[in-house]
């Protein structure tokens, strides 16, 4: 599949080849043929508007096509993020003049027109700098002056993440007194490339025995009675 420069370069060769075949068969039934521009513009006005409105969006579609293909917003391969209220995520398989193949996390054969991923917003999530991760730990109020040495420790782990990106210092600090539990949380941003779901699992892991080895309990849950 091609990407990048070489996949726009095809795209456009594409659309000189559907421009000159078109200039050339008006230049043969206009010129060869004998055919008249003011009586093929006589035929009717009805008979236009019905073809032009039937070929609105295919040729919208077409059109939004060659806008993607020359601005670049994704390649083949990339994994997107389609919409803001309900986004639509999977990675891009095929990228055509009418229309683009997804396919997603469900292994769903996603088909859409251009027209709609140009009036969408699109988010390509394989061009992140970086990738970032929070956890929130909720411990008693009983243990609030072990907090100190608390963050200090797992500011120590937070460090020692090999998948962090350089130059992103995690941050780890007292976010909140919550209703019923001091509130710490940390930031990590990753490295792009790495499991992000797998980094964020063994650091939990690594705190919550940081957080036993110091003597601290996490917090119940904040149970909501009903009225």
């Amino acid at each position: 599949t091609l990407q990048g420069d070489s996949a726009l370069a095809d795209r456009l060769w594409g659309a000189a080849v559907w421009l000159g075949a078109g200039w050339w068969t008006a230049r043969i039934m206009f010129v060869h043929l004998g055919f008249r521009v003011r009586s093929l513009l006589a035929i009717g006005g009805a008979s236009s508007l019905i073809f032009a409105t039937a070929c609105l969006t295919p040729l919208s579609n077409l059109v939004q096509g060659l806008v993607i293909a020359v601005s670049r917003p994704f390649a083949t391969g990339d994994k997107i993020s389609i919409g803001s209220m309900s986004p639509l995520i999977g990675l891009v398989e095929h990228f055509g003049w009418y229309q683009s193949r997804l396919r997603t996390a469900n292994n769903e054969l996603v088909v859409l027109p251009n027209s709609m991923l140009a009036k969408e917003q699109v988010v390509n999530l394989s061009r992140r700098t970086s990738k970032k991760i929070q956890a929130t730990f909720r411990v008693r109020y009983d243990d609030l002056p072990k907090v100190h040495p608390l963050l200090e420790e797992l500011s120590a782990a937070a460090a020692e993440v090999r998948e962090n990106m350089p130059g992103k210092i995690p941050q780890v600090f007292l976010a909140d007194f919550g209703v019923a539990a001091v509130e710490i949380r940390a930031v990590l941003n990753l490295r792009p490339s790495c499991d992000d779901k797998a980094v964020k699992q063994a650091f939990l892991l690594r705190a919550a025995e940081i957080i036993a080895s110091k003597g601290v309990r996490f917090a119940p849950p904040v149970v909501l009675s009903e009225s």
